[in-house]
């Protein structure tokens, strides 16, 4: 699958050796307006933006800027095409936000191996955040990031009960269709929508089974599991241990800590009173 590179240049027809390097290495997206650039935003997911700083109605210092002030497209890599090569644009590029700085004269082989460093890098990024923040609680969202996140906390977290709930139905209750719930998930973890709801229920289930009160079948069911049997496989390969055993390992726990201070307090009692001096 080819990565999605959008270029932003003065003309529909930009430099053509440039353009068909591009297009023939890379899922190509082409934008010369604001509209336009906004409308690849909206339909594709784009892993990197090459702008010229020559446009004849923009500027391509300022839209530089601009993507890198905004929650939703910020993460993007964006390079920079500029006429000289100067200290000084590349100066004035790092202070826009860009990630490279680039004459338009670059010789395409080392173009292409500063684009496959920049998008290699950011999934490096995106992998690491997907595997060590919480299971669902961070996506990026165009105006109103927190909203979005207490949204779709809310979507799953009251539908976990439902065997029904996946992706489609995910989508349908934020409003919005399959590809831009995946666009949106895409940009920031590695998990598809159907693994985040599942290692939801599996968290939920671990819970439960902690706080006891609940045999193991009517907890397989509160989290939305058809079935005992699926429910204890889907555990198994999450936490490489059983329901039962998870149960058994935290009651353990709970005792040996209830018991602490009570053995503290013993041991107390045998130490000599402190002397004060």
């Amino acid at each position: 699958m080819r990565n999605n590179v959008l270029l932003i240049a003065g003309t529909q027809k930009p430099c053509h050796a440039l353009h068909k390097n591009l297009i023939n290495a890379y899922q190509l997206f082409v934008a010369c307006s604001l509209e336009g650039i906004c409308q690849v935003f909206e339909k594709a997911s784009i892993q990197l933006i090459i702008c010229s700083v020559q446009l004849p109605a923009l500027n391509g210092w300022k839209i530089c800027t601009q993507i890198k002030a905004s929650s939703r497209h910020a993460h993007i890599p964006v390079i920079l095409l500029t006429v000289e090569d100067s200290l000084e644009e590349k100066i004035k590029a790092l202070e826009a936000g860009a990630d490279a700085c680039m004459p338009v004269s670059t010789p395409w082989n080392y173009l292409e191996a500063q684009i496959n460093n920049l998008i290699i890098n950011r999934i490096k990024v995106s992998r690491h955040l997907g595997s060590s923040k919480p299971v669902y609680n961070n996506f990026p969202e165009a105006d109103n990031e927190e909203e979005f996140d207490k949204k779709l906390n809310s979507c799953i977290a009251s539908h976990l009960h439902d065997p029904l709930l996946d992706v489609h139905l995910l989508a349908k209750l934020l409003n919005m269709s399959r590809p831009t719930l995946y666009r949106k998930l895409k940009t920031i973890t590695t998990r598809t929508p159907n693994e985040l709801i599942n290692e939801a229920r599996l968290k939920k289930a671990a819970e439960q089974l902690e706080m006891g009160g609940y045999k193991v079948f009517e907890i397989a069911k509160m989290v939305g599991f058809q079935s005992q049997s699926s429910f204890g496989k889907a555990f198994l390969k999450h936490y490489k241990v059983t329901p039962a055993t998870w149960q058994r390992i935290k009651k353990k726990e709970m005792q040996d800590s209830s018991q602490l201070p009570i053995n503290s307090l013993k041991a107390m009692k045998q130490l000599p009173l402190a002397v004060a001096v």
